[in-house]
């Protein structure tokens, strides 16, 4: 084996790009990092607080902001720094490990989205499997499976792949590529036709209410997630192009196309909170009654203090 995966590395690309264009697009990153870490912790919260939502959806919930938590609060601003450094021309190569830990923990939180789209499905057309396949012990042998098979699959490729020519795309080599179709592009297309079918479905019970036949209605978390998916199928297309196009990852097209792309880290869970509007009004109300608590205890000190001077 020529190298280990810490050390994977591949020469840098010279450009002619203004370096303010790698600048603008580093704070971008940072801003989403942010507001995908504080939406995370947000959803995280909103599924706690949720009274009717079935215990194992619940998890599945959970762990899919948690990865995204952990997405935007370590691996993703490590990855730009030494994203930045590399355009820069401060460092001559990419930092292999920060390339394999971003992409293995992006087509897992692909894969987990995918899982959950399928879990509804299941739930809508086969509500005996679902209950027997959505117990909290299940989802989570399920979840740490889909996630270990992630990390064998891209291990592998990292692993035994000696003719990459860039480093900071994978999908530049044949091995790379076919795991990128596998682990990203596959998911994506399970979600949009697992909700697809969920819509057909809804629709024909939705005609068949108004004809007497019974109730039909969309529920906030399924209108949520149907926003969450709608608005990552328009960011994902041209994430999916570019990296069927093998364009080297210092192109600013590249660059540009995974600063859209990323910002899914923070809509995603953004979305999901604002689109619920129970867990909006419940965050709301626990906001203003924290801030309310927070400034008497701040008027008590303040008095408290004037009192001591006098």
């Amino acid at each position: 084996m020529e190298s280990t995966l810490a050390t994977r590395t591949a020469p840098s690309v010279s450009s002619d790009v203004n370096p303010y264009w790698w600048s603008a697009a580093f704070a971008s990153q940072l801003v989403i990092c942010v507001l995908g870490a504080v939406g995370s912790a947000l959803s995280i919260f909103s599924v706690k607080l949720s009274k009717k939502m079935h215990e194992g959806m619940a998890l599945q919930f959970n762990l899919f902001f948690f990865t995204f938590l952990i997405i935007c609060v370590v691996i993703l601003p490590t990855s730009l720094v030494d994203e930045y450094y590399t355009l820069n021309g401060w460092q001559e190569k990419h930092t292999g490990l920060y390339v394999a830990l971003q992409t293995v923990f992006g087509s897992f939180e692909r894969n987990v989205f995918g899982l959950i789209a399928v879990y509804r499905l299941m739930a809508m057309c086969f509500p005996i499997w679902f209950k027997l396949l959505s117990r909290p012990a299940v989802v989570l042998a399920v979840d740490l499976l889909l996630f270990l098979g992630v990390v064998a699959l891209w291990l592998f490729v990292f692993l035994t792949e000696t003719d990459q020519t860039d480093v900071g795309n994978p999908s530049t080599s044949d091995r790379g590529f076919a795991m990128y179709c596998f682990t990203l592009f596959m998911p994506i297309v399970v979600t949009i036709s697992a909700y697809s079918t969920m819509l057909v479905i809804r629709a024909r019970k939705r005609r068949a209410a108004s004809a007497g036949e019974g109730h039909a209605s969309l529920d906030s978390v399924s209108f949520a997630v149907g926003i969450t998916i709608l608005a990552n199928i328009l960011l994902d297309v041209p994430h999916i192009l570019i990296h069927f196009r093998e364009t080297k990852s210092t192109d600013l097209c590249f660059v540009v196309v995974h600063v859209f792309y990323r910002a899914h880290f923070a809509l995603d869970p953004l979305c999901f909170v604002a689109c619920n509007g129970a867990y909006r009004e419940e965050i709301r109300a626990r906001g203003l009654a924290w801030l309310r608590e927070a400034a008497a205890r701040v008027s008590a000190v303040a008095a408290a203090a004037r009192g001591s001077s006098a």
